[in-house]
């Protein structure tokens, strides 16, 4: 992850803001903690929450950036690697699908925190080249 420090210089006499790699690293931590805590809120399950936070962590550590400065191209590198472990179709789309959720969740509860700590929206990782839709033979075999 951006192990450089971020910083921020706001104009019309607004302080300046420093985040350090750990002070980023801390926040990430806390994003994901608010996100497991919701949830909760919504009746899943302590297994299905861990293993969300699992598929997070991991396409964290492959694009070795923080949730905020991720990429399409980073999202392609992690699918790809996917693919390459031999994942089945429909594993790789639940992938996909905690990612996004992930990622909508923080546009909507903490968009505006992050705009206004780091001056970048939420990244929009998918399109139609690297959506992964339901098909019917995503079932492991079963039709």
């Amino acid at each position: 992850m951006g192990k450089q420090p971020f910083l921020s210089v706001i104009s019309n006499k607004q302080e300046l803001i420093f985040s350090t790699y750990e002070e980023s690293r801390e926040y990430q931590a806390k994003l994901i903690g608010l996100w497991e805590q919701q949830q909760r809120v919504l009746g899943y399950t302590e297994h299905t929450i861990a293993l969300g936070t699992k598929c997070l962590n991991e396409f964290l550590d492959v694009s070795n950036k923080f949730i905020w400065e991720v990429t399409m191209s980073d999202a392609d590198k992690f699918y790809l690697g996917l693919v390459g472990r031999g994942l089945a179709y429909s594993t790789r789309r639940k992938y996909q699908s905690t990612i996004s959720t992930f990622l909508e969740y923080l546009k909507t509860r903490h968009g505006h925190e992050i705009w206004e700590r780091y001056k970048v929206q939420v990244p929009n990782l998918l399109d139609k080249f690297n959506r992964y839709y339901h098909r019917k033979d995503d079932h492991n075999g079963q039709v």
